[in-house]
């Protein structure tokens, strides 16, 4: 079975962030903790600097997303552009340039509760901790993904790390952000419910639209979204112009497990490729 998805222009929403949003973002960072077990300059030798930091969400409640951001569920469920991210002890790096419009982290209601994380017992102390007097739903990890490399004295150095996770994620007003089109999550859950037993022919989803409508972010959200049932997506990129996993001029068929989460040709090792050809 094929079905066929045309992108047009509009499909895809770059609204910017407004007052009101803006506003509800400040009042979340506020709830921003650093992790005291990291003030001895455990992480990457960075004396003083307390890089990692804990963050309390409420089902519904979004944050953007701008530059590089490393970001680990500890409990909770969030989405980021179609790929939903459950509690882990490794961190997903979140990519986005400064020429794109910034993704949303999302936290979500799960449909059904969550089971008990089987790494939660391996969890450090201060992180224990956190939980045990906290009761929030969600509860991210995060940490920026550039070092800070000179922090003028030690008393300063919380301040600039806290300063450097806020802007990763404020709003900026003029930088829109990202949003899928409506139809896109109701024909994800009826391609997803025409996945097939083992062995017999997969169905098959063709992305097509003219130059710069925005057929590769798309194809990155269908992929995100169907990871969560399918378990793994087969990519294959004919745009040999502006491909996204291999260098230009390829065709390729490749095996992706993760989400698609950073700039294109910064993912070419982290995906299995089974097949390219010259084109």
């Amino acid at each position: 079975l094929k079905l066929r998805l045309c992108c047009a222009v509009g499909a895809m929403s770059h609204r910017p962030w407004g007052p009101r949003l803006q506003a509800r973002s400040r009042r979340v960072l506020k709830r921003l903790v650093p992790r005291r077990s990291l003030g001895s300059g455990d992480l990457e030798g960075n004396s003083g600097v307390p890089e990692q930091f804990l963050l309390p969400l409420r089902p519904g409640e979004q944050l953007s997303v701008t530059g590089i951001l490393d970001v680990r569920v500890i409990s909770g469920v969030v989405e980021v552009w179609g790929a939903k991210i459950l509690p882990s002890l490794q961190f997903q790096r979140i990519v986005v340039p400064d020429w794109a419009p910034s993704l949303r982290i999302v936290a979500i209601q799960p449909s059904s509760p969550l089971p008990v994380p089987e790494h939660a017992e391996n969890e450090e102390e201060d992180i224990l901790t956190f939980l045990e007097e906290q009761s929030w739903p969600t509860v991210l990890c995060l940490q920026s993904g550039s070092r800070i490399d000179s922090v003028p004295a030690a008393k300063d150095a919380p301040a600039i790390a806290l300063r450097e996770i806020r802007g990763r994620l404020s709003p900026q007003e003029e930088r829109p952000r990202l949003r899928a089109h409506r139809v896109w999550p109701s024909l994800i859950e009826k391609f997803s419910s025409l996945v097939v037993a083992p062995g017999a022919d997969p169905p098959v989803l063709m992305v097509m639209g003219g130059r710069g409508v925005g057929k590769s972010t798309c194809c990155r959200f269908l992929v995100n979204s169907l990871l969560e049932t399918c378990g793994e997506v087969f990519l294959l990129e004919t745009d040999v112009g502006q491909p996204e996993l291999v260098p230009p001029g390829l065709v390729a068929l490749h095996r992706v497990r993760e989400p698609l989460l950073q700039v294109p040709h910064s993912e070419l090792h982290r995906h299995e490729c089974l097949a390219r050809f010259f084109a």
